[in-house]
């Protein structure tokens, strides 16, 4: 029940602490592995370890942020979704500015890694 309050604090709380007209952008991390994948426990627990990580950081820096476990990835405002062909990777991170420019990071780096190419980016 725990971890169920904190999943849905970290998705709820960055579309209701900063409003959108407020944002520098979104940043979409995605983990598109099968639950049943050979990797998947270990791959996931440090996926959700960087991503935790970040989330504070990401609102105090003014980004909104989502994570997502299917594809395509929609993200409110952006009218096309990204699809799994587009990703071309089952882990990584969407960088999307407010004018809808985006960049996408195949893989998840250590979150210092992420922060230089956010703030690279952004």
């Amino acid at each position: 029940m725990k971890r169920l309050l904190i999943i849905v604090t970290l998705l709820i709380t960055p579309f209701t602490s900063i409003n959108a007209n407020d944002t520098k952008g979104h940043v979409a991390f995605f983990i598109l592995l099968s639950e049943n994948s050979q990797d998947y426990v270990e791959i996931n627990e440090d996926f959700n370890y960087y991503y935790e990580n970040l989330s504070a950081w990401l609102v105090e820096n003014k980004y909104t942020y989502s994570r997502h476990t299917t594809a395509p990835i929609t993200i409110k405002g952006i009218l096309k979704p990204f699809t799994k062909q587009m990703l071309v990777t089952d882990i990584g991170v969407i960088l999307i500015k407010n004018e809808h420019t985006y960049k996408i990071i195949q893989s998840i780096g250590t979150d210092i890694d992420l922060i230089m190419d956010i703030n690279s980016f952004y």
